[in-house]
């Protein structure tokens, strides 16, 4: 170097020394926005799967989304009507492809019977019923943008439910309260 200053060349590779190192710091810095934001959405996805599964064992639940369906032999797509959380409003239904926010969106929610359940027979109110299992599966999906990492949480429900003759749920076992159980007779 001389005592004229710095040369073009100099300057130039200077300039992109500069430029190298903002951009590794502009990569680190969107790598770890992009795990903050992926653990949240992990973290709501969770939240979410467990107040739905909550929701799902209330009287308000199974007479708004249960009862009056047949309970199918093998998973079907169900939708649920009612619930309210999470951004969510009871007049928005909750079903396959439901986008909660921006990362998270409902990815699967099927019911079907529970393989190898027993079934019981019972009477109730002059009504010939049967308790089975409905299983109920829930899976939300979390992406998120410059992230290839797509976490997936699933929760699989069990709900006792009392069906008629053709398989149409009349209650949820869990709706029941002692007085009501008191009066099912076994057949």
């Amino acid at each position: 170097m001389n005592n004229r200053g710095m040369t073009l060349i100099e300057t130039l590779v200077a300039i992109s020394i500069a430029a190298m190192v903002a951009i590794g710091i502009g990569y680190i810095s969107m790598i770890a926005k992009s795990n903050t934001v992926a653990q949240k959405a992990g973290t709501e996805g969770l939240e979410v799967v467990s107040s739905i599964s909550d929701w799902i064992y209330t009287q308000a639940a199974c007479n708004s989304s249960l009862v009056t369906k047949t309970l199918p032999v093998a998973q079907t797509d169900l939708e649920l009507n009612g619930y309210q959380g999470f951004g969510i409003f009871s007049s928005t239904p909750i079903k396959v492809g439901l986008v909660i926010n921006n990362n998270l969106r409902i990815e699967k929610l099927t019911m079907g019977l529970k393989p190898g359940s027993p079934a019981t027979n019972y009477n109730y109110n002059a009504q010939s019923l049967t308790k089975k299992i409905a299983q109920i599966e829930i899976e939300t999906e979390v992406t998120v943008p410059n992230n290839s990492d797509r976490a997936q949480l699933r929760r699989t429900l069990e709900l006792p439910v009392l069906v008629d003759g053709g398989d149409v749920i009349r209650y949820c076992l869990s709706e029941l309260t002692g007085e009501l159980i008191s009066h099912l007779q076994l057949r």
